[in-house]
């Protein structure tokens, strides 16, 4: 996630003028996308047991929302730092 922050900081994501959807109207597209950004977190767990380290989890799916738009905006940035 951090790589989207940073990329979505310095204006490195940008939106085609020609970006659809099948499924929904493109800005309720893009507002879907935002609050599922908004919404993804990093949740700290403690250990199993008393001298196990607190574990990290990142998810969008808290409170039963869905995060699979953010997690496939986390894909296409990091793909396209390790390939290109």
């Amino acid at each position: 996630m951090m790589m989207v922050r940073d990329a979505l900081a310095v204006g490195c994501i940008a939106v085609n003028r020609s970006f659809f959807s099948s499924t929904h109207e493109p800005k309720e597209m893009l507002h879907i996308l935002k609050e599922e950004l908004k919404a993804f977190c990093i949740i700290t767990e403690p250990g199993r047991t008393p001298f196990a380290k607190p574990r990290k989890t990142y998810s969008g799916k808290v409170g039963g929302r869905n995060d699979d738009l953010a997690i496939a905006l986390q894909l296409a940035v990091i793909g396209c730092r390790t390939f290109y």
